[in-house]
């Protein structure tokens, strides 16, 4: 069964951190690259005015991957 990344990343910060209030929330797109992850975490603050005390960003595999093929297809 799938689970996101971000149900562990819940229980494990509201473990470490249990006089804290954690919200995790997962934006995440399939396929979308770096930069438009960027922007959208821009608007997400900006315009929908969202208030982050931090954030993680996972990104830049998808980059990786279309970067390898573009080497294979130049070779």
């Amino acid at each position: 069964m799938f689970h996101p990344y971000t149900h562990l990343l819940n229980r494990l910060l509201i473990s470490a951190f249990p006089q804290s209030r954690v919200y995790v929330t997962n934006a995440g797109i399939s396929g979308e690259l770096t930069g438009q992850m960027l922007y959208r975490l821009q608007r997400m603050v900006q315009v929908e005015k969202r208030q982050f005390t931090h954030v993680i960003l996972l990104g830049g595999m998808h980059n990786i991957t279309l970067c390898v093929i573009y080497i294979n297809a130049r070779e």
